[in-house]
């Protein structure tokens, strides 16, 4: 008898109000100081209560419950046809089981429903980042700016951009 892996069957579905506490964890276990920031951007899309105008959010469920999150926003300055990728945070002990492409896959695929004609994301510290910035490569996203000094002295932000 032949022992075969069993893949995990991995949901993706819009994220409802009360999936931030398990959200916040996964956020916390990657990056604790961004927190009150994700709080605050999922309470504005779920309190609004006007997606996709002010956004959206999916989840990565799994038997063990959620694993994941993405979201996309308009753009801040009004450009129709161009969305922002946001928060995407994968639970540690989950990473590296296709959870992250799957949720991108379907962000860039309601993107296009919406008419999105080009995508952005940014990365912070390109050397600490490095997995990130290799998946987000990978997935066909190229750097297109780097604002210097944004966050603090010698921390910069570094946008990729997609055409969809």
């Amino acid at each position: 008898m032949s022992s075969k892996a069993v893949n995990p069957v991995i949901c993706i579905r819009s994220s409802a109000p009360d999936d931030i506490e398990p959200l916040k964890m996964i956020v916390r276990d990657n990056d604790p100081h961004l927190v009150p920031s994700f709080e605050r951007d999922y309470q504005l899309v779920h309190v609004a209560e006007r997606l996709p105008a002010s956004g959206h959010f999916l989840v990565a469920k799994m038997e063990h419950g959620l694993v994941g999150v993405t979201g996309y926003r308009p753009d801040a300055w009004g450009a129709r046809d161009i969305w922002w990728l946001t928060w995407l945070y994968i639970s540690p002990k989950f990473k590296r089981r296709g959870i992250a492409t799957r949720l991108f896959a379907t962000a860039q695929q309601e993107l296009r429903g919406l008419g999105c004609r080009k995508c952005y994301l940014d990365v912070g510290d390109l050397e600490s980042q490095r997995a990130a910035v290799a998946f987000h490569e990978r997935d066909g996203f190229r750097l297109e700016g780097t604002l210097l000094d944004f966050w603090a002295s010698g921390m910069h932000h570094h946008i990729f951009g997609k055409l969809l």
